[in-house]
């Protein structure tokens, strides 16, 4: 049988990671869990996936005027401050 195995966590691909960390997304953007800390800015996929939010809301979120996207060659991309900008409004409201 040939199993493929993830090489960064040892499992199954499919395989629920039952020992994954509990992680705000504001932490991952400050720094303190992300590897790339001093990245500028992130894609989309980056942002979605940080966020806990699928591609089209974030395009909603854009579209309504509370994060923005600098484009760069038509790429949208997502700088770390207005990442942070974004999360505190949320912060705020929670």
């Amino acid at each position: 049988m040939n199993k493929k195995f993830s090489a960064s966590h040892g499992t199954r691909h499919g395989a629920a990671d039952t020992n994954r960390e509990s992680v705000t997304p504001l932490a991952v953007f400050r720094g303190q869990t992300m590897a790339s800390g001093d990245k500028l800015a992130f894609s989309t996929k980056e942002t979605c996936a940080a966020l806990g939010i699928s591609s089209t809301s974030l395009w909603r979120l854009e579209r309504q005027g509370l994060i923005r996207a600098v484009r760069v060659l038509r790429t949208p991309l997502y700088p770390r401050k207005e990442i942070e900008r974004f999360l505190g409004t949320l912060e705020m409201v929670l």
